[in-house]
């Protein structure tokens, strides 16, 4: 597994250091840049010095990046700037699953709070944004099972243009890094829906999650269909009950 781990130097520059795995023959790297940069790259764990932590400018720099990272102070996990640069890869991973696996349960535990508001907002955009639902769902799935290689497969309708033509179904895949990409799934989107159909029939269902993390969920939105596939070093029960009532609240009869 390949990740990166970003370390907060000053006011306005960040280290980023990217961690290979050993099956890669790619080093490692690092780079600073402008903490606005963070941007454009995927941070798995933002660590920021305590002298920084409640400095307004790098709090506003930081902002946008909430959404996508756990951000944490340096010093509870005793490491400084130059201890952040001579990190191996065993340390630096230890690091991220320690830190994300805590973020992700405290995702967990705010959408249990805000289930009701999250999935009646979601819900608004269903008859008339589809391509927003997905890209949403695309984050709460990510944010909520801490899910890497995450692909959403869902059926979408395009208006016909002109008088006498039909409408044409068509499948689209949302996928990303850091940020969901939604495009046309092709014969892959294809193949899915035929392979699985018939099991549409729950509002989120478990069809596969191996030991090595890859999972299959089906799921049913007012009988539209919907494949999820990614990989999830954990699942727990908790993570499962919270899906079920997800996908359960975006129906339209709830």
């Amino acid at each position: 597994m390949n990740f990166s781990l970003a370390y907060v130097k000053n006011t306005n520059q960040v280290l980023l250091k990217n961690f290979m795995s050993s099956q890669s023959d790619t080093p490692h790297k690092s780079a600073i840049m402008e903490i606005e940069e963070l941007k454009n790259h995927e941070a798995k764990v933002i660590l920021v010095p305590e002298e920084y932590v409640s400095n307004d400018e790098v709090f506003q720099k930081l902002s946008p990046e909430v959404k996508f990272a756990p951000i944490k102070k340096s010093e509870q996990l005793n490491i400084d700037s130059d201890q952040f640069d001579s990190l191996d890869y065993e340390s630096a991973q230890n690091i991220y699953e320690k830190t994300y696996q805590s973020w992700v349960l405290q995702n967990n535990l705010n959408l249990i709070g805000n289930m009701f508001e999250v999935t009646d907002r979601m819900k608004a955009l269903w008859p008339n944004d589809r391509t927003s639902f997905f890209e949403e769902l695309w984050f709460l799935l990510k944010n909520n099972l801490g899910a890497t290689n995450l692909k959403v497969f869902f059926n979408h309708m395009i208006k016909a243009k002109k008088e006498g033509e039909k409408n044409q179904l068509t499948r689209i895949k949302v996928e990303g890094d850091k940020i969901p990409n939604p495009s046309d799934a092709g014969e892959l989107g294809k193949s899915l829906m035929e392979n699985f159909q018939g099991r549409f029939t729950s509002p989120f269902d478990i069809v596969e999650h191996e030991d090595s993390g890859k999972f299959v969920f089906l799921a049913s939105i007012n009988q539209s269909p919907v494949v999820i596939m990614g990989e999830a070093k954990v699942l727990t029960p908790l993570q499962k009950q919270i899906m079920k009532s997800v996908f359960t609240g975006f129906q339209a009869d709830r």
